[in-house]
């Protein structure tokens, strides 16, 4: 386990457009090894992701969970971007979530496209992960850097939340 404030970049030279094939496989390598060879336990539910193999051009036959994981949707309806954000945090998710119950994350629930998800907001480093319940288990949604306009509603959030306890 890596402590919360020890985490850091996994890539000093990861280009804004997209990985080169070595960091790609390694990105896949901590993802595999974090969510499917070692799978999280929160609040006893099991983490699922989606597996199916996504279309995204550039990362055709990967898993549709391990995209979201680096990629983004610039506006509604466009084709997802590579995110360098997000992908050079992508260890981040399972420190965060397997952390849960340290101070610095804050927990809040909200309603988002008629479902209701759980985020994991490390305000300090600003990035958050999202999950949804799905049967018995939570579905690893996506996993973000949070940015200066977001982190306005992130707040809002989780006070809104925090005062409906």
């Amino acid at each position: 386990m890596i402590d919360l404030d020890d985490l850091e970049d996994l890539f000093d030279n990861l280009d804004e457009v997209s990985p080169t094939a070595v960091q790609l496989a390694k990105m896949y390598e901590i993802y595999r090894d974090d969510f499917v060879h070692d799978y999280v336990v929160i609040d006893g539910k099991e983490i699922t992701l989606k597996s199916q193999k996504t279309w995204l051009k550039g990362f055709e036959e990967l898993p549709e969970t391990f995209v979201h994981l680096l990629t983004r949707e610039p506006s509604k309806g466009k084709p997802r971007t590579f995110d360098k954000l997000r992908a050079n945090r992508i260890h981040w998710g399972k420190q965060i979530l397997t952390q849960k119950d340290n101070p610095k994350i804050k927990y809040f629930e909200k309603v988002d496209q008629g479902y209701l998800k759980r985020h994991y907001w490390f305000e300090e480093k600003d990035f958050v992960v999202i999950l949804k319940p799905v049967s018995a288990n939570l579905l690893l949604v996506t996993a973000f850097y949070v940015e200066a306009l977001k982190k306005k509603d992130f707040e809002w959030d989780y006070n809104k939340y925090r005062e409906s306890l």
